[in-house]
């Protein structure tokens, strides 16, 4: 799933900024992310949606497949 989006990852297309909401009504999709706004695009990170609670998107990401990451969902943009 990963080298499918990566192409257009590297140029930042199709994102958009997430809010938990949006997390939430976007399970097992595709985000991106970013440390810090402005960083630049080697930086990011991929992932795909795998819950949310009340704060916390958990993401998994290409080194930890097996394992969600509690990530703030600021940090993450979703891929469209």
């Amino acid at each position: 799933m990963f080298k499918l989006f990566e192409e257009k990852f590297r140029f930042g297309e199709g994102v958009i900024n997430m809010t938990i909401d949006e997390a939430k009504c976007n399970i097992g999709k595709a985000v991106i992310y970013k440390p810090y706004d402005g960083c630049y695009n080697k930086l990011w990170d991929i992932g795909k949606i795998k819950s949310v609670n009340e704060k916390y998107v958990f993401v998994l990401y290409k080194h930890n497949i097996d394992c969600g990451e509690a990530t703030n969902p600021e940090k993450l943009s979703l891929f469209k």
